[in-house]
């Protein structure tokens, strides 16, 4: 079974969201048929009434949530390469259930379309790049499927 964490399309209410999953999903099960999907959603519930052939987890959606999901990652790095104790201290350090799913996964899929823009705003876009953060930190093949980069207003 290869497990997959697919993050960035957050909420089935939001068509292009909804499109993406419901399109992009199928096409991914056909070319990795053992494939166990783990949808990020910031709207688990709705969500989970329509993607029924995975898992639905709350998205990492506050300042707090994404602050802690940080220091738990750098500590997870960090504390088996200066002291070794990576199994006990590891686990309990990434016990918590979104860090849990992106350390077991084999594999990370962006579905967001376009949040690479300033379009979602600063803060959009960056709980966007710290679901990809993570997948780097943790080491997991990512790939950014479908995904539009731009505008930006601001750039110098």
């Amino acid at each position: 079974m290869t497990k997959i964490i697919v993050t960035g399309a957050y909420c089935v209410c939001n068509k292009g969201d909804a499109a993406l999953r419901l399109g992009g999903l199928p096409s991914l099960k056909e070319q990795i048929p053992d494939a166990d999907f783990t949808i990020l959603s910031l709207f688990p519930e709705t969500d989970s009434n329509t993607y029924k052939d995975g898992k639905v987890l709350q998205a990492i959606n506050t300042p707090l949530k994404a602050i802690d999901s940080v220091v738990r990652c750098c500590l997870w790095k960090m504390i088996p390469k200066y002291s070794g104790f990576r199994n006990h201290y590891g686990q309990k350090i990434m016990n918590v259930d979104i860090l849990r799913d992106y350390q077991d996964s084999d594999m990370i899929i962006d579905i967001s379309g376009d949040s690479i823009s300033e379009v979602t705003g600063f803060y959009g876009t960056i709980y966007h790049f710290l679901h990809l953060w993570l997948a780097v930190v943790l080491e997991k093949p990512t790939i950014v499927y479908a995904q539009s980069v731009g505008p930006f207003k601001y750039t110098r």
